[in-house]
């Protein structure tokens, strides 16, 4: 009787142990979600923080940039495969803080796309004929632009992300705030977002990410100066259905462009196709 009521405690003593160690692991996790959210500076902060950053790199004004598209496969570090890429088009990209943004692309076999995005509408034409499904091309790049933190809150808004919301998350091993609704399972593995949401530096403030509500996802490549411009190399350009694209910036300069310029009017304008070299 004594083997079997020493049995008895042991299973006992077993459980309370199981039930100590699962209450232990529960107080551990919500401890260390709370010291994480503890870190995380106040929204306000990084948003002002990420206009101060885009003031330093002097795209706090109107820029015209000299852009190359190009197909392929790439790394993280916009590295090309062994297969090489592929030029499909060159053009210009123009972009005003306000939330406009507008590019003409001419392709290699003559066609000529413009792509117009104010805020989160976005038009698009091949040889001024509209498309009704354009491949996601123009990235919004005011968002690199916004000199305060409540113009980029206003910019962020139109684009149907969470301004007030900020987490944390790694992107291209980098830690990075994550602004907006981070989408469960959203990474750098092909996994398209089903929240909008802008990923930027822990440390330098600087773009790393970001995920549109569309499915449209742009990565930014290491920053560089372009005349005085610090602004990533290049842009990786994805969407569910879609090979992946990169638009390679190739040179910078500012621009006193007026916003009456970024009129739906300007994509259905006849353009001249002149291949691009």
């Amino acid at each position: 009787m004594k083997i079997a009521s020493d049995k008895k405690k042991c299973r006992r003593s077993a459980r309370v142990l199981a039930l100590f160690g699962r209450m232990f692991l529960v107080a551990t996790v919500l401890l260390g979600a709370h010291l994480a959210s503890a870190y995380i500076p106040k929204i306000t902060k990084i948003r002002s923080a990420i206009a101060s950053a885009n003031q330093r790199g002097a795209r706090n004004t109107g820029l015209r940039l000299q852009v190359a598209l190009f197909s392929g496969s790439f790394d993280d570090a916009g590295t090309l495969s062994s297969d090489g890429k592929t030029l499909l088009a060159k053009g210009e990209l123009e972009t005003l803080p306000s939330g406009l943004a507008r590019i003409e692309l001419r392709g290699t076999q003559g066609q000529v796309e413009r792509h117009l995005m104010r805020g989160a509408e976005y038009l698009a034409s091949r040889n001024g004929v509209r498309l009704d499904d354009p491949r996601p091309l123009l990235f919004p790049a005011f968002l690199l632009q916004a000199s305060d933190g409540n113009l980029l809150a206003s910019n962020l808004a139109s684009l149907k992300i969470a301004h007030e919301k900020v987490s944390l998350g790694l992107r291209a091993d980098r830690d990075c705030y994550v602004l907006g609704e981070r989408a469960r399972g959203a990474s750098d593995a092909g996994v398209p977002p089903t929240q909008a949401s802008f990923w930027v530096d822990m440390n330098g403030f600087y773009a790393v990410a970001l995920d549109l509500a569309s499915g449209a996802r742009y990565r930014f490549g290491p920053f560089t100066s372009f005349q005085g411009v610090q602004l990533p190399q290049w842009i990786s350009i994805e969407k569910p259905g879609m090979a992946t694209l990169l638009l390679e910036v190739q040179g910078a300069a500012k621009t006193t462009l007026p916003a009456a310029a970024f009129q739906a009017g300007w994509i259905d304008e006849q353009t001249r196709l002149v291949p691009a070299n």
